[in-house]
Formats: structure tokens, sequence, C-alpha cells
């Protein structure tokens, strides 16, 4: 049990403690009123947040090409054809269609990794896991379009082309 005197000091430590944050939190907000605002621009642009803004232009994704070269390793393959009209749902996966393993060879597709087989704990299941049954969540379709926001990633050295 905790004697008195100890109750008492941790009380006014308390208080203390509080009494500076609140102190703190005064000063910011007084800093905060008197200096200029900060200027972000999103990627809504210009358009108030009040405003429906001009969408921007739909990519043209490719109907069928060779897949772009990894930049990374473990990088999840883009999907090097159109998904329009693909329905991933809890019932139904597309994708399963062309990339399961019983599927592919018969559909000259890729199969999906082992990885996509097994559960958070490596145990191997008999069916695709389902962290990893929303394809999209990590595969992008490929696409020639403009970067929403300036980029210098560059390759690791190992995939880079010679």
């Amino acid at each position: 049990m905790t004697n008195p005197a100890q109750l008492i000091v941790r009380v006014l430590m308390a208080t203390t403690l509080v009494t500076v944050i609140i102190a703190f939190a005064a000063k910011e907000s007084e800093t905060e009123t008197t200096s200029d605002p900060v200027r972000v621009e999103s990627l809504r642009g210009p358009t108030p947040i009040d405003e429906e803004g001009k969408p921007p232009p739909v990519a043209k994704y490719p109907k069928q090409t060779d897949p772009y070269p990894m930049q990374y390793v473990g990088q999840p393959p883009p999907i090097p054809h159109s998904i329009r009209g693909y329905e991933i749902t809890a019932n139904s996966n597309k994708c399963m269609m062309c990339h399961s393993w019983q599927n592919s060879v018969r559909m000259k597709a890729p199969k999906i990794g082992i990885s996509h087989y097994m559960d958070r704990d490596g145990n191997v299941l008999a069916d695709v896991a389902p962290s990893r049954y929303n394809c999209t969540q990590c595969h992008v379709v490929q696409a020639n379009a403009k970067p929403l926001v300036p980029n210098t990633f560059s390759p690791v050295d190992s995939l880079k082309k010679q």
C-alpha cells in the first residue's frame, strides 16, 4: 500500500506536469495565431475543399504487355493487362481464373507464389490465404502514367539494366 506522504508527492508531481503541459500548449497556440499560415498543396490542386474539382484523365492501360522490370527485391509484380471489370469479393476472385495453381499452365499465366498460400504463422494452407486474397491490395496495373508527386526512386543495383 502507498503511504499518505507518497500519495501527496504523486499528486503534486501530476499537478505540476499538467500545469507545464497546459503552459506549453498555451504558448504554442499563441505562436500559431501570430505566424503566417503554411501553404500546402494537395493532390486536389487549388480546388477548395467544398467544390468539386475536374478529375484527372483516366490512365490508358494496355490490353496486354510484357511486364515491366522489377524495381526492388520483393516487389509485387505489376499487372501487365487491364483488370477493368474484374471482381474481387469474398466469394469470387477473377484473378484466380488464370493465376491459380490449377489454371496457370492451361491459361499460360504466371501462377501465384507459394507465399500466397501461407498464413501469418508460416503454415501452408490448401487455398489462398485470406490476407493474400485481395490481389489489388499489393499488385497494380502497370501504366505509363505521369507521377502524382516528384519521385527520385532508383532500383537497387542488382536489378538495374546492364
